[in-house]
């Protein structure tokens, strides 16, 4: 368990988690809940500031802002796992302390990138959980708090809610996900005019206006960039992008034929 608390030019959002392994999580904003997984359902506070169910296996973001969450430190979407494999510690690894615990600073690139482009990771050394991520382009992530005690079970007991979740197809998934990959195909295309565009932009309003009218994209979309700033435009790699997005299409093809 601990807190994370997520800094941009907009300002801090803090959000405090308990991670139980095995997908299990509770998050809470200013002590009111706001996400819930017991590993195999799943609930998260809506619009409307109702809790519904989820399904677990969209990606969806927990946290009801652009800034990020619990779930980019650690998971099969985490911060580390969706960087590209290209990516090196340009720096040597150096012992530190963090929120007065043991740890070690590295910073993380492209071989030969561009040092704007860097991302400075802290480890926590007992954990070797991430603590802490730095953009050199702005942004920064921070856990305090961290605590590796057993949680109890009831922590994450996902009471019953009554309102089903809509059915998904698997093709509409499909769908889902080849179009956001698509809108970050596009922006990794145009990868330097998304950070200008980012870069002069006071609001995040004001950048998420600025991406629909560059890329011609939706709301949705123009969020989605924003929200991979850091993992997608500064470590990505494209290839893997171009080629998932590449066989989906095509995957989608076969099956209306």
């Amino acid at each position: 368990m601990g807190r994370l608390s997520s800094t941009t030019p907009d300002g801090t959002d803090v959000l405090d988690f308990w991670h139980g392994g095995g997908d299990r999580w509770r998050v809470e904003r200013d002590g009111v809940l706001v996400y819930l997984s017991d590993g195999r359902t799943a609930i998260r506070r809506d619009v409307n500031d109702d809790m519904v169910p989820i399904d677990v296996r969209d990606v969806r973001a927990v946290w009801q802002s652009t800034g990020f969450g619990p779930t980019d430190l650690v998971g099969h979407s985490g911060l580390l796992h969706q960087m590209s494999s290209e990516v090196v510690a340009v720096s040597t690894p150096v012992e530190t302390s963090h929120d007065g615990r043991p740890a070690w600073s590295t910073r993380l690139g492209l071989p030969g990138a561009d040092e704007a482009d860097h991302l400075t990771v802290v480890i926590d050394a007992e954990s070797g959980l991430i603590v802490a991520a730095r953009s050199e382009r702005g942004g920064t992530l921070t856990v305090t708090g961290l605590s590796t005690e057993p949680i109890d079970d009831e922590t994450f007991r996902v009471p019953t809610v009554h309102t089903a979740p809509a059915p998904v197809s698997d093709r509409q998934r499909i769908i889902d996900r080849l179009e956001i990959l698509s809108v970050i195909d596009s922006a990794v295309e145009h990868r330097e005019e998304v950070l200008a565009v980012i870069d002069a932009s006071s609001t995040v309003d004001d950048a998420r206006a600025r991406i629909i009218d560059l890329l011609g994209v939706q709301e949705v979309g123009a969020d989605a960039v924003l929200a991979m700033q850091l993992r997608r435009l500064v470590a990505v790699e494209r290839d893997k992008i171009s080629d998932e997005v590449a066989s989906l299409r095509a995957h989608l093809a076969g099956h209306d034929e």
